[in-house]
């Protein structure tokens, strides 16, 4: 807990930050996407995104909701520590040579 009105505005400014990371990224992907699978591609995704942006500020509320119904504030705390290890592994393992995933997806297109 903190003890100043500047630790918390420092803790809360840092909180900031990491839930502006997830939607930047997201759209980074897309963009990298783009130079792999072409401009039509990314924007189909891209509109996906926008949707799924749409979606969910009413869908988590809803979903506290029914997490509160069942347990307490540490369900909530618990499922959003582990859709965050997710994401950090899929960003993390999915960040490779743009080169290697074109010639893959080149080679897909030839054989299909």
């Amino acid at each position: 807990m903190s003890d100043t009105m500047a630790s918390v505005v420092f803790w809360r400014v840092f909180q900031a930050l990491g839930a502006c990371v997830g939607p930047m990224l997201s759209r980074a992907k897309i963009v990298k996407c783009s130079e792999l699978f072409g401009s039509s591609q990314a924007a189909q995704m891209l509109s996906t995104l926008v949707i799924i942006m749409a979606i969910a500020p009413i869908v988590g509320p809803l979903l506290g909701g029914a997490i509160l119904e069942f347990g307490s504030w540490h369900g909530i705390f618990w499922l959003m520590a582990l859709a965050s290890a997710v994401m950090f592994c899929d960003d993390f393992f999915s960040t490779g040579d743009l080169a290697a995933a074109k010639a893959l997806h080149k080679a897909h297109r030839i054989v299909f």
